[in-house]
């Protein structure tokens, strides 16, 4: 992958996609199969495996002016779309990361905080929080004996984020947003989703068959709020 030029991220601005476009003969499932696989080639360790695959996604992405949606205007969730063109948004982004995990046999979900979607991936024995949208080079938040925390270690310790450094360059110009005037621990201060009935942090969980991935949303209009401590909140 190239580096993100400022160029790319002007040219980001109103992305409209004709669901033609979305439409494809590819199996995006094995080829995402194939895709994890090739990145993920050097791990010995399920950690390894989940990090290399968000560090790729962090370099792979960058945050677009605006998120891209089809003609409808409906979020494009369709990963092959997502990585050919790179700019997205938090919630699209994320579930990139998610297909990716399931793509390997491991368990993921999505991850609604306040104003903010990331995703949490399960690797030996514990849930581990990422952010492929804002965090970037393979940053993550990590806990006081280095493993990525989950959501539920940074709610009772949100000390845990004042060591990151990624978050304000997602937000470097056009955006133009300086430190003063957004900080990552919002959006980890509680609200209630009027939609989902639940407050933050809470999962999605994709409920989608096979048939239903197969169209332009790849199963993402398919899916289920849940809470972070029931045991079947996951994908």
């Amino acid at each position: 992958m190239q580096p993100v030029k400022l160029s790319d991220r002007l040219e980001s601005n109103q992305v409209v996609v004709q669901r033609s476009e979305l439409r494809t003969k590819c199996d995006q499932r094995a080829w995402l199969n194939a895709l994890t696989a090739k990145v993920t080639a050097s791990a010995e360790t399920e950690t390894e495996r989940l990090e290399l695959w968000a560090g790729y996604l962090q370099n792979a992405f960058f945050h677009s002016m605006t998120a891209p949606v089809d003609n409808r205007g409906q979020a494009v969730y369709s990963p092959l779309w997502a990585l050919v063109n790179r700019g997205v948004h938090c919630g699209q982004t994320a579930r990139v990361f998610v297909d990716g995990m399931i793509s390997m046999g491991m368990r993921a979900r999505l991850i609604q905080l306040n104003g903010h979607v990331a995703a949490e991936g399960y690797a030996d024995g514990k849930w581990h929080y990422i952010d492929t949208d804002v965090l970037e080079n393979a940053e993550h938040v990590r806990t006081q004996d280095g493993t990525i925390a989950s959501v539920r270690e940074i709610e009772a310790d949100p000390t845990l984020l004042s060591d990151l450094i990624s978050p304000y360059v997602s937000f470097i110009p056009p955006f133009n947003k300086p430190e003063s005037d957004w900080r990552y621990e919002s959006v980890f201060v509680p609200m209630m989703d009027p939609s989902a009935k639940l407050q933050t942090p809470f999962a999605y969980k994709k409920t989608a068959t096979n048939k239903q991935e197969k169209g332009v949303y790849f199963g993402w209009n398919y899916y289920v709020a849940c809470t972070l401590d029931d045991p079947e909140c996951y994908n």
